[in-house]
């Protein structure tokens, strides 16, 4: 499984929409860029996207990415921001 589809799997299990997830997270993030990460349009998201879209499905950065297949750009990116360990 790659991130954006765990992210729309998660949000989706909350049974909330892009737009409401976006109001939910106090529009931190805009549901046109929600749907942008969950169409895989956004390759590796900024770490602090990463923290705020985990922490509105209530899991911490790292429970979010555990266990998946991340490309260079995002292990890179995650590691460098401290999230995961290299």
């Amino acid at each position: 499984m790659e991130l954006h589809e765990r992210i729309k799997l998660l949000r989706e299990s909350r049974y909330l929409s892009q737009r409401a997830f976006s109001d939910f997270i106090g529009g931190a993030i805009s549901h046109s860029t929600i749907a942008q990460i969950e169409r895989g349009q956004t390759e590796a998201p900024r770490a602090d996207t990463i923290r705020i879209v985990a922490d509105g499905l209530g899991l911490a950065p790292e429970e979010l990415l555990r266990g998946l297949e991340l490309t260079q750009a995002q292990k890179m990116r995650y590691v460098s921001a401290g999230i995961i360990d290299a």
